[in-house]
């Protein structure tokens, strides 16, 4: 039997498949970071938008690990 992919996701979905709390989920949202869409009262969110969220948040990551360039030049003698 074929499972249909979900075309939205609710809070519950999303915190489950993320890891990440209701909380910082809706952080998230009131800072413009994940696009919602609201039906009813109900907040959903597109897997593909998660995606693209979870995505820039790795490479946000990432790149605040990286040594900053002005660290790696030797000092002038």
């Amino acid at each position: 039997m074929e499972v249909t992919p979900r075309i939205l996701l609710n809070i519950r979905q999303v915190t489950e498949a993320t890891g990440i709390s209701r909380a910082s989920i809706y952080r998230q949202v009131k800072a413009g970071q994940l696009p919602f869409v609201k039906v009813g009262s109900r907040t959903l969110f597109r897997p593909q938008d998660l995606q693209s969220f979870v995505d820039r948040s790795v490479r946000a990551s990432a790149l605040s690990r990286q040594p900053a360039e002005e660290a790696c030049e030797p000092e002038p003698l």
